[in-house]
């Protein structure tokens, strides 16, 4: 939905620039303002949400080793308390692995983001850096309108660097929850 809404912001802008009678500006800016927050908006109820479903994940997960303990530990005639030592030092290993794995994997899915981003960060600025350079050679309306794009690409950029953030916090709550911790 918002890519949709920011191509349409960029085709209005474009519209704004080349035409000497339709003057949408105020127009494109308000719903550039409109979808900026309400991707704030949503930003937020999503990191909420997702922070505490994984603090209760977590606690129930920590619990339940709690009761798989104390259960293994009293239910068992003489091997009990061992079993249960043993059971403990088994998921805290895991733990341990589980914790090295997703640190390496959040580094890697960091890696992976990093690059439409900064592959739509050059884009725009080159966008912009050729609105620039052709300002004082071209008719303003053909500048402004290359200048837009870049405004545009930048946007979109803004938006997926808003969706990794949203995923490597999804992934890193996700790694969080079964570490009872």
């Amino acid at each position: 939905f918002m890519l949709k809404v920011l191509f349409y912001i960029g085709v209005m802008y474009i519209i704004n620039n080349m035409s000497t009678e339709i003057h949408i500006l105020k127009l494109i800016e308000l719903v550039r303002q409109f979808m900026f927050w309400i991707l704030g908006f949503l930003l937020t109820v999503f990191a909420g949400m997702t922070g505490f479903s994984g603090i209760a994940v977590s606690a129930a997960s920590k619990s339940g080793m709690n009761a798989v303990k104390y259960t293994v530990g009293h239910a068992v005639p003489l091997v009990g308390g061992f079993l249960a030592d043993s059971a403990e030092i088994i998921y805290s290993s895991a733990v341990i692995l589980k914790s090295a794995i997703g640190t390496a994997g959040i580094i890697a899915l960091f890696s992976i983001c990093l690059i439409p981003v900064v592959k739509l960060f050059i884009m725009g600025m080159l966008l912009k850096t050729a609105a620039g350079l052709a300002e004082p050679f071209c008719d303003k309306r053909i500048s402004d309108c290359t200048a837009a794009a870049g405004q545009t690409v930048i946007h979109i950029m803004i938006c997926v660097i808003l969706v990794c953030v949203m995923f490597i916090f999804t992934t890193a709550v996700i790694l969080v929850a079964g570490t009872g911790g």
